[in-house]
C-alpha cells in the first residue's frame, strides 16, 4: 500500500515537472515578423504552437515547436527568439528557473496579389500572435 502511494506521489511529481509553468509574463520587447516568402507562395496557412522557455534575464531561452507546417513553424521560433519577456511575479524572477510558456501563432492568408504582399502582425495577451498576409499569385 505505502509502495503504491509513494509510486503514485513520483508520478504525479515527475508530470508536473514535465508539464509547462504558466507564470504571468508579459514581453516588453517583441518584433513584429514578415509572412514567409515560400508560404504566401505555396499559400500556406495554419496554427503554429509553440512552447518557450524564459530564462531569469527575460530572454528566450529554448523554444520547441509543438505542432504546424514546418516553414511557418520556423519562422514563428525565429520570431519569438527576438521577444524579451518581464514576469508580474517578483519570487519566480529571483528563483533562477527557467519558465515555460505555450505560444499560439495563427497564420492566415487573405486573398491574392501580383507582388509585395503587406504582412499584419498582431499580439493578444496573453500567447497568441496573428499573421495575416495575402498570397503571392505565382506563375510558374
Amino acid at each position: 500500500m505505502i509502495a503504491r502511494l509513494l509510486s503514485s506521489l513520483l508520478l504525479l511529481a515527475s508530470a508536473a515537472s514535465a508539464a509547462p509553468v504558466q507564470e504571468s509574463w508579459v514581453p516588453v520587447r517583441l518584433s513584429s515578423l514578415q509572412y514567409p516568402l515560400l508560404g504566401l507562395q505555396a499559400r500556406l496557412q495554419g496554427i503554429v504552437l509553440l512552447r518557450i522557455r524564459i530564462g531569469s534575464t527575460g530572454m528566450v531561452t529554448g523554444v520547441e515547436i509543438l505542432r504546424g507546417n514546418p516553414v511557418l513553424a520556423a519562422a514563428a521560433s525565429e520570431n519569438i527568439k527576438t521577444w524579451k519577456f518581464r514576469t508580474l511575479c517578483k519570487d519566480h524572477a529571483n528563483s533562477g528557473a527557467p519558465a515555460a510558456i505555450d505560444f499560439r501563432y495563427d497564420f492566415k492568408l487573405e486573398g491574392v496579389v501580383q507582388s509585395n504582399p503587406k504582412t499584419d502582425f498582431e499580439f493578444e495577451y496573453p500567447n497568441e500572435v496573428r499573421v495575416k498576409s495575402s498570397a503571392l499569385h505565382w506563375l510558374p
